[in-house]
C-alpha cells in the first residue's frame, strides 16, 4: 500500500544514494523512477538503489571538459530542471533535486505533474508553468509541511531549491518525525 511515511522513507533513499554520489563529485541529470529499483532487503521492503549513470557528469567540470556544450539538452523531459530544458552547461546537484521533488509530486499525487503531448511541450512546462496543486492519491495524506518541501524542491530556479540531497533529507526526516511524533 502506497501511504505517506512509505513515499517520505523511499525519497529519503534516493536521497542518500544521490547525496553519495553528489559526495563524489557526480551529477546524475537523469533521475526518473524507471532509474531506480526498489527491492526488499532484510526487514526493508522498499530498499532503493539508483541505476543508470549514463549522462552523469562529474560536478568538476575540468574533469568533462567538452563532454557537455551549451545548448544540449539530455536526460528525460518529465523530470528535468529547467535550467537543463534549456540547455544551460552548468548542470549541478539542485538538478538531481528538483527531479526528486518532481518524482516525490508524482508519488504522492500518481501522476507526473507536467505531460503533454510532445517532450518539447513538456520541457517548456518545466520552464514555464507553475508546480500544479498537490492532490494526494487514494491513501496518501499531507502532512504539514509537505507541500512546502515539495515546492522548494521543485523551484523552477536552482538558487530557490535545497542546494543539496542531504539538506533536502534533513527536511524529510524532520517532517516525518512531527508527523510520526518521533523525535
Amino acid at each position: 500500500m502506497v501511504t505517506t511515511e512509505r513515499i517520505l522513507r523511499v525519497t529519503a533513499q534516493i536521497l542518500s544514494a544521490l547525496n553519495e554520489a553528489h559526495s563524489h563529485g557526480i551529477v546524475h541529470r537523469d533521475l526518473k523512477p524507471e532509474n531506480m529499483i526498489i527491492s526488499p532487503k532484510g526487514t526493508d521492503p522498499d530498499r532503493v538503489k539508483l541505476l543508470d549513470f549514463g549522462i552523469a557528469r562529474m560536478i568538476n567540470e575540468g574533469a568533462t571538459r567538452g563532454n557537455t556544450r551549451e545548448g544540449e539538452v539530455f536526460g528525460t523531459p518529465h523530470y528535468m530542471a529547467p535550467e537543463q530544458a534549456q540547455g544551460k552547461k552548468d548542470i549541478g546537484p539542485t538538478a538531481d533535486v528538483y527531479a526528486v521533488g518532481i518524482m516525490l509530486w508524482e508519488m504522492l499525487c500518481g501522476r507526473c505533474p507536467y505531460d503533454a503531448p510532445t517532450p518539447l511541450a513538456v520541457l517548456f512546462m518545466h520552464i514555464n508553468d507553475p508546480l500544479p496543486p498537490l492532490v494526494p492519491r487514494q491513501g496518501v495524506e499531507l502532512i504539514d509541511g509537505l507541500e512546502a518541501l515539495v515546492q522548494r524542491a521543485s523551484a523552477k530556479e536552482p538558487a530557490d531549491r535545497y542546494q543539496s540531497a542531504s539538506e533536502m533529507m534533513s527536511d524529510i526526516g524532520r517532517l516525518f518525525a512531527s508527523s510520526t511524533g518521533v523525535h
